[in-house]
């Protein structure tokens, strides 16, 4: 009687020579992986001016903290705290009504740049597309009452929620390994919220366009 694997000398099974065993093959290493690039982070400020609505006349002022960095090589995402300064042409709507024809705001906007270049680039051109939210508030030309819960209220100021999305065009310098200089224009839209912050219906401040020139300086911090 002829038992399966017998045969051969030392009962080995047919093609199968002693010591093929996978744990007596030698380990072969894991080709290594490339280390990613390192993500670039930086801060920075931002200064700049534009138009808002009214065909062009009001207009604002911006300075702006920033925050961003490189989640995909080409990418660079920011965030940046604005504080704003507002005037209207003295015989608009909100002009009339806000002292000095004047409003203040702070407001945050995310953007996000698509970088054509390599990091190693001296000049660098980029699309953007952003949003933005934040408040407006003033102080009334005069009090305002109105009737709330049945009893008279008086205001003096106020304040608004708005939402913003835009998009346009930068250019960097990149002045040293860790310092970048540059500026961007884009043009976008404005939304007002309904009300005010004291209840009153928003009827003073509309849906506008607008537009904005940034000048700015980042320090790579990482």
């Amino acid at each position: 009687m002829t038992v399966p694997g017998e045969g051969r000398e030392g009962g080995s099974a047919p093609g199968i020579a002693p010591g093929d065993g996978v744990g007596d093959r030698p380990a072969v290493p894991a080709a290594r992986r490339a280390a990613p690039p390192p993500r670039r982070l930086y801060a920075g400020m931002v200064f700049g001016a534009g138009p808002l609505g009214n065909g062009g006349d009001d207009g604002f002022g911006t300075v702006g903290l920033v925050l961003g960095g490189y989640p995909r090589p080409r990418i660079r995402v920011d965030g940046t705290l604005t504080f704003d300064g507002v005037a209207f042409l003295p015989d608009s709507a909100p002009g009339r009504a806000f002292m000095d024809a004047e409003a203040e705001e702070i407001g945050l906007d995310v953007t996000a740049r698509y970088d054509p270049s390599n990091d190693k680039a001296h000049i660098r051109v980029y699309p953007l597309v952003g949003i933005g939210a934040g408040t407006m508030f003033w102080d009334y030309s005069k009090p305002v009452t109105f009737i709330e819960d049945g009893a008279p209220r008086t205001v003096g100021y106020d304040g608004i929620f708005y939402f913003s999305y835009f998009a346009g065009l930068g250019i960097a310098f990149q002045l040293t390994p860790c310092l970048t200089v540059g500026s961007s224009v884009s043009g976008g839209t404005r939304v007002y919220d309904r009300s005010m912050g004291s209840g009153l219906q928003n009827d003073l401040l509309k849906t506008t366009g607008f537009a904005k020139v940034l000048l700015e300086v980042n320090y790579r911090v990482h």
